[in-house]
């Protein structure tokens, strides 16, 4: 079953499972940009992420590789 995020709040829940902070306004601005409505699928939160910008994924290679040091 495919994963469905019913609102705004949970987009920003799997976006922080994911390890990327951000701010509603960001969420709601990006979601305005690419022409995303509710429900929104894991295609949409794949967008969501690439719109959001490099930045974010500088971030998350940052900490998997905290993550990495720190399991020694």
């Amino acid at each position: 079953m495919e994963q469905r995020y019913e609102s705004i709040p949970d987009i920003m829940k799997a976006l922080r499972k994911r390890r990327i902070q951000v701010s509603r306004k960001e969420v709601e601005s990006g979601l305005e940009y690419l022409g995303l409505r509710e429900p929104f699928g894991p295609g949409d939160v794949a967008d969501l992420i690439g719109h959001l910008g490099p930045q974010h994924a500088v971030n998350r290679r940052i900490i998997r590789t905290e993550g990495v040091l720190t399991s020694k």
